[in-house]
């Protein structure tokens, strides 16, 4: 049979021309004989036998266990080939011949293939609740959701089901080491059921409390970027990552790959906003980071390599990456404002250095102001206006809190600009000490500077 293509280029009568002959083409096809009798035997689920029926038609036979349901079957029309074939059956409303066994422990011996999958995976879901996930349980889970993710297909509803699993997990309680151990697991099955799933579906998302995967397959020639959001209002979950010391996850992961490309090194990076779980109100130390898969002898750990933060506030914070993988945003613990009790102490032994060292700084300037000889020399004099610079900055810090408890915004403007006038005179009162030390102990002969205190004084109180 003759072929006829239509282009887009040809005249206007051509183009009808060429409809009309593919669809006479599409006619005398669905004239071909249609798809044979087959016999399909199925460990699992039992034998179906599938009669003769007509090419673009579908066909349903009883399920072997539960009869109310059936099998489906479709007979299609390849247009290369010229002829009618059968596609792979729909059985996933049949159950099992073998009934599964009552414990995640158990399912270790079953074997996953593309007919029973979907009851396993349905199997595991329905034993959640009673499970103990322990280690022994998650390495398991992890197992059949790897097989699972090896399979030739994956439907859509075999991916939803397989991700209220992984959901079901993220939202209990598991020991750090155990949740660790599955945790590349979670990130790298994900990505890759929605490669499997593109060969059934265009464009999919899927939605879970804890996950959500968005498939896109876009045409090149229309494709003009993409975005993706997802809001969540649970709260309560902590992520922490041992490898990063006093540090815990700030945002939701967000992964973003290509099938079949590597996306790294680039020239111009990637941007990626991420919004905070909790708002960042005490403007603590957040850092943008990646899951590195070969971290922690391949248990995996946040990496900061690539990423940089561009923006941050305490609703989100903006991140420049030079790769695609898995995103997310860690907030420094040490900064963040601690509890009562812990503040209490701290705010006790401040007030107790704070005032040793008045007292001793007291003492040090009564001492040289009583005696007369020992303050005659320079010295001294450098000593004395040292002191006093201390002495005022631990005074204005100890009256700090006593001050703010007015609540006038201009006495804590003025407590602040005391603050840093007395720090910045001290640090220049030590650094003209270490000067005068300099020449009186090696530059010994012609050191000689003329009004050399007032020079120094202009030095260490004119700020």
């Amino acid at each position: 049979m003759k072929r006829f293509l239509c282009r887009p280029e040809q005249y206007s009568a051509k183009k009808v021309f060429c409809i009309l002959m593919a669809a006479a083409r599409l006619f005398l096809l669905t004239a071909l004989v249609g798809c044979s009798e087959r016999s399909l035997f199925t460990r699992y689920k039992g034998n179906y036998s599938w009669p003769v029926t007509s090419p673009a038609s579908k066909k349903e036979v009883s399920c072997r266990k539960n009869p109310l349901q059936s099998a489906q079957r479709s007979c299609e029309i390849s247009i290369e080939l010229e002829q009618a074939f059968w596609k792979k059956p729909n059985m996933t409303k049949c159950k099992l011949l073998e009934k599964l066994p009552n414990s995640i422990l158990d399912l270790q011996d079953i074997k996953l293939t593309e007919e029973n999958a979907q009851d396993v995976v349905q199997h595991i879901l329905y034993l959640l609740p009673d499970a103990t996930l322990d280690a022994e349980e998650l390495e398991i889970i992890a197992r059949k959701i790897s097989d699972i993710v090896e399979l030739a297909d994956m439907s859509v509803t075999l991916a939803e089901t397989v991700l209220s699993i992984l959901d079901y997990i993220l939202l209990q309680e598991i020991e750090d080491e155990n949740f660790r151990k599955i945790t590349d697991c979670i990130l790298r099955m994900t990505e890759e059921m929605g490669y499997k799933v593109l060969y059934t579906e265009r464009n999919i998302s899927v939605i879970t409390t804890s996950l959500a995967l968005l498939v896109l397959r876009p045409d090149p020639r229309l494709f003009g970027g993409l975005a993706f959001g997802i809001t969540s209002y649970n709260r309560g979950m902590d992520l922490k990552d041992d490898s990063l010391t006093m540090e815990r996850l700030k945002t939701y992961v967000v992964s973003a790959s290509i099938e079949n490309a590597s996306v790294q090194n680039l020239n111009e990076p990637v941007t990626v906003t991420l919004h905070h779980i909790d708002q960042n109100r005490g403007n603590a130390a957040v850092h943008c980071v990646f899951w590195d898969f070969g971290k922690n002898n391949g248990l995996g750990g946040w990496n900061t390599s690539g990423c940089e933060m561009e923006y941050t506030d305490m609703n989100y914070t903006i991140c420049f990456c030079n790769h695609l993988t898995h995103f997310g945003v860690l907030l420094d613990l040490a900064r963040t404002e601690i509890g009562v009790t812990h503040d209490h102490i701290l705010t006790l032994l401040s007030y107790a250095g704070c005032g040793a060292s008045s007292f001793f700084l007291g003492i040090t300037l009564m001492t040289y102001l009583t005696l007369e000889k020992v303050r005659r020399n320079n010295t001294s004099k450098i000593l004395l206006n040292l002191c006093a610079a201390l002495l005022m900055l631990n005074m204005v810090f100890l009256t700090n809190s006593w001050l703010t408890s007015f609540n006038q915004p201009g006495l804590c403007i003025t407590v602040a600009m005391l603050l840093h006038y007395f720090l910045l005179a001290a640090f220049t009162w030590m650094c003209l000490e270490s000067v005068h030390f300099y020449l009186a102990l090696v530059k010994v002969f012609n050191a000689y500077v003329p009004k050399y205190i007032l020079k120094c004084c202009i030095a260490g109180w004119d700020k």
